[in-house]
This record gives C-alpha cells, sequence and structure tokens, in this order.
C-alpha cells in the first residue's frame, strides 16, 4: 500500500539514506526528478567528523563514550534546514500545480515566518546558560546542537536500539555526576530505560527531548513548530539558561 502511494504521489519528499526501505520504493518507482524532492541534496549534511571535531572543542577527548560512526540524519532539528525544505517543496509545487501557486507561496512565506520567530527564541532563550552540554538517549540531535552552540553526549548511537557498552556507559556517568548535568534527556518514541540508568546513577532527572521522528500518545496534537518550542524549554531548564 505505502509503495502505492508512493509510485501514485504527485509529489514525494524524502531524505535518501534515512530509511532504507523508502529508498528502495523511490529506486522501483522511477519517478522522474521534476516530482521528486530529496532534502539530502538540499541542506549541509553534517560528517561524523565535523561532529566530532565540535564535541572536541570542548574539551572531550575523540571517542569520549560516545558513536560519531554514522551521519545524522535528523536535518529538520535545524530551522534554517526547514527553511531551504520548504523553499525548495514550495518550487516544486509551484511547477506541478502553478495554478494554486500563490497559495503555496503564501503559505510558505507563513511557515518561514514562523520559523524566523522559532531560530529567535532559541536563540534569545539559549544565549546565557550555566552548561551547554546536552545528554540524550541517541546521537539524534547533532544539527540543533551544531546551530545553538551545544554539545551532545548521546549514551547511544544514531540507532537508538544500539546499547552502549558498560565502559561507555560508565564514562557517561562518570561526566554527568564530574559536571554536575542536571537532565538527561529520553525520548517519546524510543524505551526510557537506559537513560534511566544514568539518571538512577547520578541522580539527574528524566526529561524529554523530542527528535520529531513521529508522533505517539502524547504528541498526536503536535505540530513541528510546537515540538519545538517544548524542545526549547526542555533545554533551558535542563541547561539552567536565564
Amino acid at each position: 500500500k505505502q509503495m502505492g502511494a508512493i509510485i501514485d504521489a504527485d509529489l514525494v519528499i524524502y531524505e535518501k539514506d534515512f530509511q532504507a526501505a523508502v529508498d528502495t520504493a523511490v529506486d522501483q518507482a522511477n519517478r522522474d526528478e521534476k516530482n521528486l524532492v530529496d532534502t539530502a541534496e538540499i541542506v549541509e549534511i553534517l560528517t561524523p567528523a565535523e561532529e566530532e571535531a565540535d564535541h572536541a572543542s570542548d574539551g572531550h577527548a575523540e571517542g569520549d563514550g560516545h558513536d560519531h560512526g554514522a551521519i545524522d540524519p535528523h536535518i529538520w532539528l535545524d530551522p534554517f534546514n526547514m527553511e531551504k525544505i520548504a523553499d525548495a517543496v514550495t518550487a516544486k509545487l509551484v511547477a506541478l500545480d502553478p495554478d494554486q501557486a500563490s497559495t503555496y507561496e503564501a503559505n510558505a512565506t507563513t511557515f518561514k515566518t514562523a520559523l524566523a520567530a522559532l531560530d529567535a527564541s532559541y536563540r534569545t532563550g539559549l544565549a546565557t546558560c550555566e552548561t551547554r552540554e546536552i545528554v540524550t538517549s541517541h546521537a539524534a540531535f547533532a544539527y540543533l546542537a551544531n546551530r545553538y552552540g551545544l554539545h551532545q553526549i548521546a549514551i547511544a548511537g544514531i540507532d537508538p536500539s544500539n546499547e552502549p557498552s558498560p565502559a561507555q556507559l560508565a564514562d557517561i556517568t562518570d561526566h554527568v555526576k564530574r559536571n554536575k548535568i542536571t537532565t538527561v534527556f529520553t525520548e517519546e518514541l524510543v524505551s526510557p530505560a537506559v537513560a534511566k540508568t544514568v539518571a538512577n546513577a547520578t541522580g539527574a532527572s528524566l526529561a524529554t527531548l523530542d527528535p520529531i521522528e513521529g508522533l505517539g500518545k502524547e504528541t498526536s496534537d503536535q505540530t513541528y513548530l510546537t515540538l519545538m518550542k517544548r524542545n526549547l524549554t526542555a533545554l533551558m531548564k535542563a541547561n539552567r539558561c536565564t
């Protein structure tokens, strides 16, 4: 059924190398470039080396309990990337359905105005914080951290199903204690078990930081913008921002 939807859709928007089954379906559908948007071609992709260099600049050794062996696909957690994607999608929609061009362009303008306001809120909210480190259940927040000067310490790697080794858990637990980090972030759609282990061992609190990969029972009525605002509130509290 999903394969049929990809074949029949007027426009397919996806990110190559994020979900292998989607890549296969797009390839098998043999779609024309005029009705296909690969968001990975629109934004600048952070490489593992760039993520590691950013983290090392804050005084951490390479491989300090983290998994940088794969590219983080969560490009949408940077509002500037969402603006680029909005422009690309709008251009495709206008070309495919020129009679509705004014509607697509007006909607894009409204969305981009909201993204600019979101970016301003993040810059203001995270301007002055006691700490700039975030301990996350998996390495989903490189784009958010890179944009707003945060440093991500991921308990698991890019794949949240990969559990850390005992040595990695020990390193992260020691780091949380040593640096008086108050919060360990878990996610709506991922088991909190490992994050709870670190929190229990350090006395840190658990909080939710949403990678916006999908909606769960608690977020079924939310949007990208509202979830990003909730993330900002959580980050400001955890990092003691004023």
